[in-house]
């Protein structure tokens, strides 16, 4: 028996291995369809917290909304998509009927029922502007409204789901179109 050791032999081998192998996985009637993409979120800075029924809601920066138990277990994520707006999540308030969610760069999203079975309804048109960066709302009688600040657009103000009055400072007097936090 005669051993060959070149390079070009060796190259050749290495190809050879790796045209069997992959080609098993690749060339097989099994050929995977669409991809599935999962996000992987990262270690985030927790931007704001917000408490309902038993879960404990931690908006962070660039990576959405975990969803805790109070035995601190995750047992939901919310991302942008079918859910939230954005994943830069800079603040958060419950207005006693809904759970709004800021997302910087991407508007504003409702929660119905954020303990529960959530529905989520997405704001990134017909608002001030998409750069939010502050909410506050509450119930008045049976009201719900929402008072929201934006990085340069002014505040606006949402009354039960329906984007109503921009408030900047050339028209209505603000110090500032930049809203930092609103109580």
């Amino acid at each position: 028996m005669t051993m060959i050791s070149s390079p070009l032999c060796g190259s050749l081998i290495r190809s050879l291995v790796l045209t069997a192998l992959l080609g098993g996985m690749l060339g097989g009637s099994a050929v995977a369809g669409d991809p599935t993409f999962e996000q992987i979120l990262a270690t985030r800075l927790v931007q704001s917290i917000a408490e309902q029924d038993g879960r404990v809601m931690t908006g962070l920066d660039g990576g959405g909304v975990l969803v805790w138990d109070l035995d601190g277990t995750v047992v939901d994520r919310w991302t942008a998509g079918d859910q939230l707006s954005g994943n830069d999540v800079r603040a958060m308030a419950w207005t006693g009927s809904n759970l709004w969610v800021t997302a910087f760069g991407a508007g504003l999203t409702r929660v119905q029922d954020p303990a529960g079975n959530p529905v989520f309804r997405q704001y990134a048109t017909n608002i001030a502007g998409l750069d939010v960066q502050a909410v506050t709302g509450r119930l008045v009688g049976t009201s719900e409204r929402v008072y929201y600040g934006t990085a340069g657009e002014g505040m606006g103000l949402i009354i039960d789901g329906l984007s109503s009055a921009v408030y900047t400072s050339g028209q209505d007097g603000l110090i500032s179109d930049t809203v930092n936090d609103l109580h």
